[in-house]
């Protein structure tokens, strides 16, 4: 490799560019939302052409991460970010293998106690295995297919996402509606479509409630859960029951059981009537604008202890379908659902195998 120290000369001669751990290098103005934060002069920066790399010379944690510029023929970028051009060596394969089992080289490279510094003269001065050229362009070629393999289906599963938000705030607000159905949805109160189950129980199994996971058994749960001395308290659910954390509703705590078991008291279980689908109400009660609603009648002095019992709840009013409706509307969004998890999984799936060729390759 060898450096590359052209500086502009004049301000904002190219456009001005970030390198990021997680998205590599990148315009400044996508990666901060539409705008450049570079305020200073960027008269001085250096000039990271297409196919060169740089780094980030100073790092906190002494982690040092190598990005090509594949966005632009030309732009600029920090004088923090030493740039380099590859020579005698595939880029593809010395991308990836400056990113890959080189961390305490880099570490023991790097000068200073507070931050780190990684200086260009000290970096190109290490050593490392590498092999013939041959082999470098089979193992480059190979990683970069599987890495567009996996920005492919991220592309496609971040579409599914769009596609599922697109369909959810349009069919809430009514703008969009299967062909079979006509009527105007009924305003009614929460209380309408739902009756408080407060039966207690301590001999079933005990369920947790997430935002991101609904309600599932707490057996499954990442995290350890400790009820405590005593669980005479615990409230009863059945499959088909609305349940919501009372302190947390209004960040969107609730989901619609597919379980028997019990939840801690803090839960509020709510038994759909015979003209509810609790599924279809954890979709239409987590919009933002109920959220909204759930946040201005909760009570308490702070929002860490803001509740909203039952009684208030019930008084709220909400727009609903008839039942079928319902049941067609929750079954579309199910099927979104499984389908973004499978795609998520794929994804998981590919990056699972590429992090074992890297490790195998580059022991």
């Amino acid at each position: 490799m060898e450096d590359y120290l052209e500086k502009t000369i004049v301000e904002n001669q190219y456009p001005v560019l970030t390198s990021s751990q997680q998205m590599g290098v990148v315009l400044q103005k996508d990666y901060f939302a539409d705008h450049q934060v570079t305020r200073d002069s960027n008269i001085g920066y250096y000039v990271l052409p297409i196919g060169y790399f740089t780094y980030r010379s100073r790092s906190d944690n002494n982690v040092f991460v190598f990005n090509r510029n594949n966005v632009i023929n030309k732009g600029i970028i920090s004088y923090f970010y030493p740039v380099f051009k590859p020579r005698k060596v595939d880029s593809d394969f010395l991308l990836y293998r400056l990113n890959t089992g080189m961390r305490q080289q880099l570490e023991k490279a790097a000068e200073g106690t507070g931050q780190h510094v990684l200086s260009l003269k000290k970096f190109k001065q290490m050593e490392a295995l590498f092999p013939n050229f041959k082999e470098q362009q089979q193992i480059g070629f190979f990683l970069a297919k599987l890495d567009k393999t996996i920005t492919l289906h991220q592309r496609k599963l971040d579409l599914l996402k769009q596609k599922k938000q697109f369909f959810l705030q349009a069919i809430l607000s009514q703008q969009l509606r299967f062909k079979e159905f006509a009527a105007p949805w009924e305003k009614g109160k929460l209380a309408d479509y739902f009756s408080e189950r407060d039966e207690k129980s301590s001999d079933m199994e005990i369920l947790s409630v997430s935002m991101r996971n609904g309600i599932y058994p707490a057996c499954n749960s990442d995290r350890h859960t400790d009820p405590g001395a005593s669980i005479t308290n615990y409230k009863v659910v059945q499959k088909g029951d609305f349940v919501y954390n009372s302190m947390r509703l209004w960040q969107g705590a609730l989901g619609a059981s597919n379980y028997e078991g019990i939840v801690s008291p803090a839960y509020v279980v709510a038994k759909p009537n015979s003209n509810t689908v609790s599924s279809f109400f954890v979709r239409s009660l987590s919009s933002p604008k109920m959220l909204n609603i759930f946040l201005r009648y909760s009570q308490g002095n702070s929002k860490d202890t803001l509740t909203l019992k039952y009684p208030e709840f019930a008084k709220l009013t909400v727009a609903v379908p008839g039942r079928k409706e319902q049941e067609i509307i929750s079954n579309l969004f199910n099927l979104l659902d499984r389908l973004v998890a499978l795609g998520q999984k794929q994804i998981n799936l590919l990056e699972q195998l590429k992090n074992y060729y890297l490790q195998n390759l580059f022991i």
